[in-house]
């Protein structure tokens, strides 16, 4: 199974405090880490992990960031031959953890550099996808383009609509299945019930729910999935997991529920570790 992922190329630097400060407030922090990272990069991580065969476009930075992130792919069975070597820094992510959650700044970089060209180039080296993978943490426009290539050439498209940015509903016309959370759909689709909205779109609509699962409409009626308790290290990376976990299901399958159950899985055991990338050993044990 060969899927192809536009995404980003972050490096995450992670810390952890009891208190979040206060507007011009000093705390001290517990623990630090410099950690890969990136919502494509996750997912294309995770994606590998489970046993498929990752084809990568991104970007990174001619600096020791983008080193450390290459680093990371190779270790992880990705090879990163359509990652693009721009003259702006590597994308980063400042996460800061306290009391098992978490807030993030993401500063783009380089992941805004992707253009319709090195798309163009990526569909030419990889002509044999059985889907393809996108968020919105890089280049908006080379998003939507590489969607529509992709649903053009017949390749089913999945997007995480992640992090949340205005695009319109009529992108559903190149999206196969689309996953947003709650916040995230509001964005796109308005003021709409979520029971109603996914009822707009059946089978095609997943609006994930964090600890309360996952739901969708099967074209009969609502069906709510719920999420695993689990002993919470690091949410970091959840929603990332969650989208490689349904995608190897959901291409080796064609079964939409078994996909979410299996993503909900997935990202269940990312929560349990330190870092958004953290999980991959463990992972890529239980697929052997």
């Amino acid at each position: 199974m060969k899927i192809g992922v536009l995404g980003s190329i972050n490096m995450d630097i992670v810390y952890q405090v009891q208190t979040a400060p206060l507007k011009g407030q000093t705390v001290f922090g517990s623990t630090y880490d410099v950690l890969p990272g990136g919502k494509g990069a996750n997912q294309a991580v995770m994606m590998s992990a489970l046993g498929m065969d990752v084809a990568f476009l991104g970007a990174i930075g001619p600096d020791g960031f983008g080193q450390m992130a290459m680093t990371a792919f190779v270790d992880k069975g990705i090879k990163p031959t359509n990652v693009v070597s721009v003259n702006e820094p590597t994308g980063i992510a400042v996460i800061e953890l306290t009391q098992n959650d978490n807030s993030i700044v993401v500063i783009p970089g380089a992941n805004l550099s992707l253009t319709k060209a090195d798309v163009d180039q990526f569909f030419q080296t990889h002509d044999t996808l059985d889907g393809v993978v996108a968020q919105l943490e890089t280049n908006l426009a080379t998003v939507e383009y590489f969607l529509q290539v992709a649903h053009q050439k017949q390749i089913r498209t999945i997007l995480n609509p992640a992090p949340a940015q205005a695009i319109t509903p009529e992108w559903m016309e190149f999206v196969d299945v689309l996953i947003p959370n709650e916040h995230e759909a509001a964005m796109i689709f308005g003021d709409i019930e979520r029971t109603e909205l996914v009822g707009k779109y059946p089978q095609r609509l997943i609006i994930t729910l964090g600890d309360q699962g996952a739901m969708y409409h099967d074209g009969q009626s609502v069906v709510n999935v719920p999420a695993k308790t689990v002993k919470v290290v690091d949410t970091t990376g959840a929603g990332d997991s969650f989208v490689a976990g349904f995608v190897k299901e959901y291409f080796q399958s064609n079964q939409l529920h078994a996909a979410i159950q299996h993503g909900i899985a997935i990202a269940s055991i990312t929560c349990e570790h330190l870092g958004a990338q953290g999980a991959f050993h463990t992972v890529k044990e239980m697929t052997k």
